[in-house]
């Protein structure tokens, strides 16, 4: 049986790394990065003919083969990819009409737990075992359809078991949930494909990095730890 096999020269993500950022197509990406502790992304919702008219009385079987076969294909270019390198937890934001995709794919040895964000949006977890919801106070910070606020995904986090290691997003846009990996303890890897959506997400981590420097200046002080005013 013929096995096909990613493999690269070098580590492409450096463990003394904070941040690591790729301006590059998750499809090239994502076979090649090593495994990771939690995956926090809100993918792109790809619509297409088909798909919209999809409704809670609808079926697969009864789309048009041509409305509903490229969302298969969206899904397999990163979805299985994830689950097979996702250690503890992968979180994601969705439009309802794309649950049953996931859990037709999700396997066996894991759970999906659903919560709804609006009429439309659901957050979906999926880990080896169930959480509890997230506190409505997070949930009522989701933006539809626009980058959500860095409460949000640091809202997720703190219902995540365990802290720390290594967090993905594969499709991060300005990095409102890496920069919640980072102040959890995390260190983060970002994947970005828009070049002005990556030029605004390099400035951001930027700004954060410099932002530590500074609390870490006024922290210890010239002449030892002090207190930050």
């Amino acid at each position: 049986m013929p096995m096909l096999c990613y493999e690269h020269p070098e580590p492409l993500v450096d463990p003394s790394a904070h941040v690591t950022l790729f301006a590059k197509d998750y499809r090239t990406m994502l076979p090649l990065l090593p495994p990771v502790d939690v995956v926090l992304t809100d993918p792109p919702y790809m619509w297409y003919v088909g798909l919209c008219a999809m409704d809670a009385r609808n079926d697969i079987a009864d789309q048009p083969i041509e409305g509903v076969w490229p969302v298969y294909a969206w899904f397999w270019a990163w979805y299985p990819l994830l689950l097979a390198r996702v250690r503890r937890a992968l979180w994601f934001t969705t439009d309802r009409r794309y649950l049953r995709f996931y859990q037709g794919m999700t396997t066996p040895n894991l759970t999906m737990t659903v919560w709804p964000l609006t009429d439309e949006a659901r957050l979906v977890h999926i880990g080896p075992t169930p959480l509890p919801c997230p506190p409505a106070e997070v949930l009522a910070q989701y933006r539809y359809g626009s980058d959500s606020p860095v409460g949000f995904w640091a809202g997720l986090l703190a219902a995540t078991p365990g802290a720390g290691g290594l967090l993905l997003d594969p499709f991060c846009g300005t990095g409102s949930a890496l920069e919640a990996g980072l102040a959890a303890g995390y260190r983060v890897v970002g994947i970005e494909h828009e070049p002005r959506t990556f030029r605004r997400l390099r400035r951001r981590v930027q700004r954060i990095k410099a932002r530590q420097t500074a609390r870490e200046g006024v922290s210890s002080g010239p002449s030892g730890p002090g207190q930050e005013t």
